[in-house]
């Protein structure tokens, strides 16, 4: 059974640099939370009643990557940048037209490829700023998506058994 797990309580983030191409990167990553959370929350209410250990812990993943865009919004404004969020998100279709859920395991492996995308572009966040504290940030970011990975990983094998 999957228990909940929070990850890191993030640094408050007063003290980050202004940097211009910090800012940019928080601004992509930003966006890409937003569909993470559109993502997970779309796949969790599909999945409740059929899965319902599959749709609570993508809940909890839909959570953590609130917290990231929270702490990405949070440190964009301590840049003196806007951190609000023009754009739009895109769920993926995992709904037949006759209702059924299907191809899980292409869900999870799509799931996957991006939460070990998202822990790469944070550890070259992390790696590209002289900021401590916008590297300790990235770095704790980075970390909560390998989690994300194991978990989904173990959630793979759970269905394909």
């Amino acid at each position: 059974m999957y228990q909940k797990n929070y990850g890191y309580d993030y640094p408050y983030l007063n003290g980050v640099k202004r940097d211009v191409c910090l800012a940019r990167g928080a601004v992509k990553a930003l966006s890409d939370e937003l569909n993470a959370i559109s993502e997970y929350i779309y796949q969790s209410i599909l999945l409740e009643d059929s899965d319902p250990e599959l749709a609570a812990l993508l809940d909890s993943l839909a959570m953590d990557e609130m917290r990231h865009f929270r702490g990405l919004s949070r440190m964009l404004y301590c840049m003196g940048e806007d951190p609000g969020m023009r754009g739009s998100v895109r769920s993926s279709r995992i709904k037949t037209r006759d209702g059924r859920i299907c191809g899980l395991g292409k869900m999870l492996a799509s799931d996957i490829a991006d939460e070990k995308r998202s822990e790469k572009d944070y550890l070259c966040l992390a790696a590209s700023t002289g900021d401590p504290v916008a590297a300790c940030f990235f770095t704790n970011l980075a970390d909560d998506e390998a989690r994300h990975v194991k978990l989904l990983c173990e959630a793979r094998e759970r269905v394909s058994s």
